[in-house]
């Protein structure tokens, strides 16, 4: 394999095949959604604004050769992939026109040499081999060129960006009126422009971890567990000249656990890691940087580098079963993650590694029992009159050790009580806030009428709402579109008074869950007309409720409204005031 070459050559050596190798992450680039520019359309723009007769330089790559040819690619894969997607794509095209053979730049071409130069060889294997998670779906989509790519294997986010990629390719080649532009394109990237770098015998992986810490691939740079990874592979070499080489491919082999669990998970990567390193790491600085201060401390490095790995691969496995638990079930897991998921993660996580039984967490006393007192805390940061520049949740988690959960627990009932400022009035400031404070009509209030709706409905013995239902109410939009003002903003049948519209029109009794999309039914009518009173009564058992006051009283006024209140403060008082 030369230094220099060109896609085509690359591809065109009799007998070698390219691999991802299991511990490299998915296929991550994406196509652009909301008038954002995407890396695959990067890629076939810098094809299209190419101009002719010029070199296009289509990047650098790193490969690791490996036992009867293949060659693992270590740096470079995005690029790489994107070509075989584009190339799977171009010859379907060209079958679908019925081109057989085409010439370029006084260059013939025939359509099935194309495919198998890029795609599957008359003899031998593949040329090109994805991650084994993904090799179903892509070597049935892209290498056999099956049209047939809405059919779900895995539901892993990289067989949808995968999918993304294919449409958006056959998209663009189908609106494609000119067959030459076809050529052009097929020929832009066959003679492009490359440098490689091959790297074999026991120092490869050395060398390879040097390299790959510091390369970027084309529009997506290194994410840092990315990075983490070369600098781990590459501190073993250096404090383990013995045993280096077992210990690089177990290094891979928890890697490759950890994007399989990557895979899975809406949290992104690099916020896991930032979780896991803020509760078993004791500095505050960034993962990277906190890892290199542990380590530099740690004797045995080798061990160090060991024992961190399998934790953090313990710390993506749980955080898959929490997304699961904060999705479906009511839990106090989920309860946390609405109020305040960046500070009480790290604490979770931990209460999760120390308490659970391989990854069964749902309905575990020793993590519930401590995170009700830290939904407590939360609860009381976020409704308060108090001015709370302090959160102590993250100190905490690192502070908690394997044998320490008394005094985990004391100390968070203290938090409970005072806050985390002895001189914070953590109660009376958050009773306050829903008494003395006249105005909450904020976004944050949504969290609170969730947790009415389901005193409500274990008091009816009814099924509660699950988080995910929480969430799908409450869109992470404008307050507008989550809270509902019971008797309108802009009435279309009174004036209110001053009075009124200061202390009672935004106040916790006015308002109730939005749950009719955009409430255009309801408009700025009278609450108690009857066709407006009968939208409230719907499955919402604080509607209900709101309902049979309506029905009762026929108006919707002061009165009505502090009833509301107060029955609500009565609950807040009950679960976590008391």
């Amino acid at each position: 394999m030369d230094n220099q070459t060109t896609i085509g050559r690359l591809f065109g050596e009799d007998m070698i095949s390219f691999i991802i190798p299991s511990y490299q992450r998915a296929y991550s680039w994406r196509v652009g959604k909301d008038g954002r520019i995407g890396q695959v359309e990067m890629y076939l723009n810098d094809i299209i604004d190419q101009p002719d007769c010029s070199n296009y330089f289509l990047g650098h790559y790193l490969f690791e050769k490996t036992p009867r040819n293949r060659y693992e690619l270590i740096d470079g894969q995005q690029r790489l992939t994107t070509t075989v997607i584009f190339m799977s794509c171009l010859v379907k095209e060209l079958r679908k026109r019925g081109i057989e053979r085409f010439e370029y730049n006084n260059i013939q071409y025939a359509t099935e040499q194309i495919y198998e130069r890029y795609l599957q060889p008359r003899y031998g294997n593949q040329k090109f081999e994805t991650l084994p998670e993904d090799s179903s779906f892509f070597n049935r989509v892209i290498i056999k060129c099956d049209g047939d790519y809405n059919k779900i294997e895995t539901g892993r986010k990289s067989e949808q960006r995968i999918r993304e990629a294919i449409l958006f390719f056959e998209k663009k080649m189908s609106a494609t009126t000119k067959d030459e532009t076809l050529y052009k394109w097929f020929y832009v990237i066959d003679n492009a422009i490359i440098t490689t770098f091959v790297l074999s015998g026991e120092s490869a992986k050395l060398t390879a971890t040097q390299i790959f810490a510091f390369q970027n691939d084309r529009g997506l740079g290194l994410t840092t567990l990315e990075k983490l990874k070369a600098f781990l592979m590459h501190q073993i070499y250096r404090n383990n000249t013995t045993n280096a080489i077992s210990n690089i491919h177990s290094i891979e082999a928890k890697f490759a656990s950890i994007y399989t669990y990557v895979e899975r998970l809406e949290t992104k990567e690099d916020t896991v890691l930032g979780y896991h390193c803020s509760a078993f790491l004791s500095s505050y600085d960034s993962p990277l940087e906190a890892i290199k201060e542990s380590l530099l401390c740690t004797h045995d490095k080798t061990k160090w580098i060991n024992d961190f790995t399998s934790e953090l691969c313990r710390t993506y496995s749980l955080m898959c079963e929490i997304e699961n638990t904060w999705h479906l079930f009511n839990s106090l897991i989920s309860d946390v993650c609405i109020l305040d998921k960046a500070d009480s993660m790290p604490l979770v996580l931990k209460l999760c590694h120390y308490n659970s039984n391989g990854t069964n967490i749902k309905n575990n006393p020793a993590i519930d029992n401590a995170l009700k007192l830290v939904e407590k805390i939360l609860f009381k940061m976020t409704y308060t009159l108090g001015d709370y520049r302090t959160n102590n949740l993250i100190s905490i988690a690192k502070n908690y050790k394997p044998d320490g959960y008394e005094n985990l627990l004391s100390e968070l009932t203290d938090k409970c009580i005072h806050g985390f400022q002895q001189y914070w009035d953590f109660n009376g400031n958050c009773l306050r806030y829903f008494t003395v404070n006249k105005y909450h009509y904020y976004r944050e209030l949504r969290y609170l009428l969730y947790k009415y709706e389901n005193y409500l409905r274990v008091k009816a013995c009814q099924p509660l709402l699950s988080p995910d239902e929480c969430t799908n109410v409450f869109r992470d939009v404008s307050v507008s579109n989550t809270l509902d003002h019971i008797t309108p903003q802009t009435p279309d049948f009174t004036e209110y008074s001053e009075e009124f519209y200061n202390d009672y029109l935004n106040n916790i009794g006015n308002l109730s869950l939005l749950t009719w999309g955009n409430n255009a039914s309801k408009k700025n009518h009278n609450p108690a007309d009857n066709n407006v009173m009968e939208m409230y009564n719907s499955i919402f058992y604080s509607h209900k409720e709101i309902y049979e006051t309506l029905k009762r009283e026929k108006q919707w006024g002061e009165t009505q409204i502090e009833e509301r209140r107060d029955k609500i403060v009565r609950f807040i008082k009950e679960n976590w005031l008391n």
